[in-house]
């Protein structure tokens, strides 16, 4: 707190405006512009931000950022992504043991076929419901943000400059799972792809994020 007392103090203005507790705020020493929140409930709340965001946006920038960083932390929505991903996990779990099942017990060769469609099928599905649900949140904690701070253009010009710094940056060719599955929680997916598909990514697109927030009213 001693080292960006403004930053705290913009944060819990924010979270005030929120109707939230104060979150714990940590800064990375990450030099791509990026931000996350975490924290099962507003009471349990975490914000990190990078050092890159501290040094590139501007201070309505870097206060709509954290907006959307509280509304997040507002709506649950770590909690609900461990929900729909513990969901997920379950329905493609129990789509392998029919086929598994199907494969002992001596089915027939369609049956077998059936089985086996449907343990490929499933979690493809489960991915693009979760996928969904993510992009979702994104949206809604973009609104909420700007209904927060009452100003649409510190938080779509921060969107812009983010997903510029990440397409310019060199693509991360040796992403661990472990740190992919972790990019719904970040303000714009840092390990996005441009081979990436509408349908299987965390994040809307920056378009539609920016009709969202103009959409929005103050």
């Amino acid at each position: 707190k001693q080292e960006y007392p403004e930053l705290h103090d913009k944060v819990g203005k924010l979270a005030k405006k929120a109707g939230i507790p104060k979150p714990r705020l940590y800064i990375s020493s990450m030099k791509v512009p990026n931000a996350f929140a975490t924290g099962r409930n507003p009471d349990k709340g975490v914000v990190c931000v990078t050092q890159g965001l501290l040094d590139q946006l501007e201070k309505d920038e870097v206060k709509g950022v954290a907006a959307h960083e509280l509304a997040h932390i507002k709506n649950r929505d770590t909690l609900i992504n461990a929900v729909v991903a513990t969901v997920a996990g379950a329905v493609a779990m129990l789509a392998e043991l029919a086929f598994w099942s199907s494969l002992f017990a001596g089915e027939d060769e369609g049956e077998m076929v059936s089985a086996l469609a449907f343990m490929i099928v499933t979690p493809i599905i489960a991915t693009i419901i979760r996928m969904a649900v993510s992009r979702t949140m994104e949206f809604r904690a973009d609104s909420e943000a700007v209904k927060i701070t009452g100003n649409r253009e510190g938080l779509s010009s921060a969107l812009q400059k983010i997903s510029s710094e990440n397409k310019r940056s060199k693509p991360q060719k040796h992403v661990s799972k472990v740190q992919e599955s972790g990019a719904n929680l970040f303000i714009e997916n840092p390990f996005s792809a441009d081979k990436m598909t509408k349908y299987f990514s965390t994040h809307p697109p920056l378009e539609e994020r920016l009709e969202n927030i103009g959409s929005t009213e103050v």
